[in-house]
Order: C-alpha cells, then sequence, then structure tokens
C-alpha cells in the first residue's frame, strides 16, 4: 500500500515520505481515483480489493474486519490483533489504550479490554468480542452502556452499532478508536 501512495505521490510532483493525503489513502483503499492537478484523476495500479487479498493470504489467521485505518484478526486462542494498514492510522492502537488505561471503572466495563499493545501503536491485542445480534441495539443494557460511553466523552462511537458487541454478559465498545 505504501509503495502505491508513493507512486500517487511522485505523481503530483510531492517528495516520496511527505504526509499521505486522505484521497490518496481513499483511492487505494477504496478502489477511488486520486485527483492530481495536471494528470486529472488517476486510478490507482492495484486495487486496494488486490491489496487487501494478497494481505489475507499472507498473515497466518484470518481477517476479521478492515477498517477505515486498521486490519482486525483473529488468533485461534480467541484473541484479536488490530495493525495499521495506512500511513494515517499509527494514532488508532495508541488512542484505544488511552481510553482503555484512562477509564474509570464504571465506562471500562463497556470498553473491550486492551490486553497488550506496542508502545509504538503497530499493533493492539483485545479478547474476541462477538457482534450485536439484530435489533439487540435496542436493548436497554446497550442504549445504558451507550449513555455512559457518552457521558464519559466516546460519544464518537454511540452510532456505529458494528463497533460494538457483548462480553463477559455485558455490552462493550470492542472499536473505541475513532
Amino acid at each position: 500500500m505504501k509503495a502505491e501512495l508513493d507512486w500517487l505521490l511522485d505523481l503530483a510532483g510531492v517528495p516520496a515520505g511527505s504526509h499521505h493525503d486522505f484521497l490518496f489513502l481513499n483511492a487505494i483503499t477504496d478502489d477511488g481515483f486520486a485527483p492530481i492537478k495536471g494528470r486529472g484523476d488517476v486510478r490507482p495500479r492495484r486495487s486496494g480489493r488486490d491489496m487487501r487479498a494478497a494481505f489475507e493470504r499472507s498473515v497466518p489467521w484470518p481477517v476479521i474486519g478492515w477498517g477505515n485505518f486498521r486490519v482486525a484478526l483473529r488468533s485461534p486462542d480467541g484473541l484479536v490483533v488490530k495493525l495499521p494498514y495506512t500511513p494515517l492510522s499509527g494514532k488508532d492502537n495508541p488512542k484505544e489504550v488511552e481510553r482503555w488505561r484512562g477509564s474509570t471503572m464504571r465506562v471500562a466495563l463497556h470498553l473491550a479490554p486492551v490486553l497488550a499493545a506496542d508502545p509504538g501503536g503497530e499493533w493492539l491485542v483485545m479478547p474476541f468480542v462477538p457482534g450485536l445480534a439484530d435489533g439487540e441495539d435496542e436493548a436497554r443494557g446497550y442504549r445504558s452502556a451507550a449513555k455512559i460511553l457518552k457521558s464519559a466523552g466516546i460519544d464518537d462511537i454511540t452510532d456505529a452499532v458494528q463497533n460494538w458487541g457483548k462480553y463477559d454478559g455485558r455490552y462493550v465498545a470492542r472499536d473505541y478508536a475513532a
């Protein structure tokens, strides 16, 4: 992915190693086009779908989800490893760690626990948390958990039901780096 981004930056006349623009990232990960002055809309050489498939073939565990900036793998022992896959995703793992470690017990009860993390943000480990069943986001317990997180300032996930699941019988946010 980095090679594709560097190629797009080179076409745009931007020095290699420069900050990657979100439009370039979007062009690669979503099979879009990167608008480059003087060249119009440039399509990446490899599709995001092809790059994701190549990644999935190369990793030892199944990919259980692709987020905007991270990929989640499920290990055989029931853990989830979150890895950044774009230059802009380096802050998501540390942000999740900080939210977990800085939470009160009341808030932490509704966050999937961070079990281990690389200080540089290259990986993060959590237990696997199954997603919500259809209609479960209407349950009183879910609404109560979402309200607790919102009151703690973690309100950017309360409408993202796919970021929630059940862990040890309680509703928890399983992706709270947004």
